[in-house]
């Protein structure tokens, strides 16, 4: 009996004793190097450059009139009276068409004009493909040094093999006179239902006339030394006068 009672009491020292020991504080693992980042196999990308906006409008660029023509404001000179026809764009039908730019004159003695807006030029070249659609008795015009105060350099080719060269002069009372400073004929000049083209330089004091590549006429006058380029169709006795602008090219000289 003593000796059962002695190992019972020995279990629970031993209980005891295990139950209050506080066990060892167990050191945290040290870090280990992780090395070197992986190498990645896919290609750096690239940082997207935005693209370079295209300017609404240009100085120098060939305009082939697939647009609308809100840089190309026109206005019509009544040739039986020579004075601006404030209802005159109602019987010249002026319009951007695939290809072109298209005058449809329903009038007689009709003088439309179309000026590029954006920019004035001293030194300027004005090359034009024009193919004519309707009677052979129109006029087609390159214009160059156009304000509306002094007036403009107009050269006028006519589909019959004539050509003029004036100084258009306009006048506060909407009157348009205008000056001769030449005149002539060119072989040149693609009569009837054709295509031409036709060039204009206007440099200095100098003014130049060319039919289809040919240098037809060169001439000097100091009254004009800036403006706007433009183009013109006029009508006379006989419609229908058509005519379409293939495309207008406006360069420096």
């Amino acid at each position: 009996m003593n000796a059962k009672k002695s190992a019972v009491l020995i279990l629970i020292t031993i209980f005891i004793l295990a139950c209050g020991s506080v066990p060892a504080t167990t050191a945290p693992p040290l870090p280990t190097d992780p090395g070197p980042p992986p190498t990645s196999t896919q290609p750096p990308t690239a940082t997207p450059v935005p693209p370079t906006a295209t300017p609404e409008f240009q100085q120098y660029y060939t305009e082939e009139f697939d647009q609308d023509l809100k840089y190309w404001p026109s206005f019509v000179v009544d040739g039986r009276q020579s004075v601006i026809a404030k209802d005159g764009l109602a019987s010249a039908i002026l319009a951007p068409v695939t290809g072109g730019f298209n005058f449809d004159l329903q009038r007689t003695f009709l003088w439309a004009y179309a000026t590029y807006d954006p920019f004035d030029y001293e030194d300027v070249r004005v090359d034009a493909r024009v193919e004519n659609q309707g009677i052979n008795n129109n006029n087609i015009s390159l214009i160059c040094r156009y304000s509306a105060e002094a007036g403009w350099y107009e050269f006028n080719i006519a589909n019959n093999g004539l050509f003029w060269i004036y100084h258009a002069l306009p006048r506060e009372d909407g009157y348009v006179g205008y000056k001769l400073l030449d005149e002539g004929g060119s072989n040149a000049i693609k009569q009837g239902l054709d295509a031409n083209e036709y060039t204009i330089i206007c440099q200095g004091n100098t003014l130049t006339l060319l039919i289809n590549d040919k240098k037809t006429r060169e001439i000097q006058d100091t009254s004009l030394s800036s403006g706007k380029v433009g183009v013109s169709v006029s009508s006379f006795q006989s419609l229908p006068v058509k005519v379409s602008f293939d495309w207008v090219k406006i360069s420096e000289p």
